[in-house]
């Protein structure tokens, strides 16, 4: 492969790795987190931060999911936070 070739396909390697970089997960109690199903079939699990456990709204969270159970989760790429958003 001609070195040309090679420099800009890892000069577009490195440019899509930095666009697909995401911001850090920050979240507050009242939230909710979504973890996505993984397989065809498997429906979502949603549930409500009760507990933010890490520093500045990271991760742990303690959530209580729509079933009752409560767990403490360090989300995933298969998972979102859906802000509350405040009611006057």
């Amino acid at each position: 492969m001609p070195d040309g070739v090679l420099r800009h396909r890892l000069e577009a390697t490195d440019r899509h790795s930095r666009t697909c970089e995401e911001a850090p997960m920050q979240a507050t109690v009242g939230d909710q987190l979504v973890q996505h199903g993984r397989v065809v079939g498997q429906h979502d699990k949603v549930g409500e931060i009760v507990e933010v456990m890490g520093h500045e709204g990271n991760p742990p969270y303690r959530v209580r999911f729509e079933d009752g159970h409560e767990g403490v989760c360090s989300p995933g790429p298969d998972t979102e936070i859906r802000h509350r958003t405040h009611q006057r």
